[in-house]
């Protein structure tokens, strides 16, 4: 079960057809974070689905092990990251699920 601060996301990132690539425990200390092959429009998403403002942008830029940018919610130790902007080459921009 994902995060009640990020399921209305989540269901709408799964009912737009956006593939998922990953779901499970990324970093320690966490629970279940899930990835989309999609850039998230943070802003617009943020909006669309009332994530609270305590809910994180979570923008990272590893140097071997990818990049990522999504939201995160402290609360729950969870996540819905998608593609990070800067290597986005051929993945589509979401920034409205309904």
């Amino acid at each position: 079960m994902l995060c009640k601060y990020l399921q209305s996301l989540h269901d709408g990132l799964q009912e737009a057809g956006i593939k998922e690539t990953f779901r499970g425990e990324v970093w320690p200390n966490t629970n279940e974070w899930v990835y989309f092959d999609a850039v998230l429009d943070i802003k617009s998403l943020r909006e669309q689905h009332q994530i609270p403002s305590f809910v994180r942008h979570q923008d990272y830029e590893g140097t071997h092990d990818g990049h990522e940018s999504g939201f995160y919610c402290g609360k729950c130790k969870m996540g819905v990251m998608g593609v990070h902007p800067d290597h986005s080459k051929g993945h589509v921009v979401i920034s409205r699920t309904k």
